[in-house]
């Protein structure tokens, strides 16, 4: 009696506890949570606007000296004309003024535009609007020095003018295209959390 008692209770089976799962755990397990997909855009945008502050502020520094150097060397061609006696006529004076100042412009502007971005961090668009400024400067500059090289007959100062502009033009050109190419990254970031956070 005791046996075949025994013998039921090995051969029944156990009755476990029933385990109800949620419904949302197995259907949406593989789908991300909407405020970890903003944060995670956010970061990404972030993480691209501190790169990109610092290659900015990179070229400022490079717009700014490669401006210095400008400056310098028009500075040292007028004392060089005077000593040598060599003044021009009234046309040639007033391109050299007129390329003075736009290069004096350029700096202010480059080396005004560094300290901003080192101490604020400025925001693309302003960043955008002071390479235009710089870059126009850079145009008027480029232009009256190469209108100024051609008349100088020292074939190494020629050649050094020449070198600097292209150096400066292209600086100045290229630091436009990079806020630019960020202006519409950031813009393109913004727009695609807007889209997919905000107006959904």
């Amino acid at each position: 009696m005791a046996t075949s008692q025994a013998a039921s209770n090995v051969a029944s089976p156990v009755s476990w506890p029933s385990l109800d799962l949620p419904s949302s755990t197995i259907g949406d397990a593989d789908e991300e949570d909407p405020p970890l997909q903003f944060l995670e855009y956010m970061k990404k945008m972030e993480r691209f606007r501190a790169h990109y502050s610092g290659i900015h502020g990179v070229v400022l520094l490079l717009q700014t000296s490669l401006a210095m150097v400008i400056v310098s060397l028009l500075v040292c061609m007028a004392l060089w004309k005077a000593e040598e006696g060599d003044l021009g006529d009234e046309s040639s004076q007033t391109l050299e003024i007129i390329r003075f100042v736009a290069a004096v412009c350029a700096f202010v502007v480059s080396f005004c535009a560094f300290l901003a971005h080192a101490i604020y961090i400025l925001s693309e668009i302003v960043l955008l609007y002071l390479q235009a400024a710089i870059l126009l400067l850079t145009a008027v500059t480029a232009a009256f020095m190469w209108m100024g090289g051609i008349q100088v007959d020292n074939t190494v100062l020629k050649f050094i003018l020449v070198g600097i502009n292209i150096l400066f033009s292209g600086m100045s050109l290229l630091a436009f295209v990079i806020a630019a190419v960020a202006w519409k990254v950031t813009n393109s970031y913004k727009e695609e959390i807007m889209r997919r956070f905000v107006l959904e």
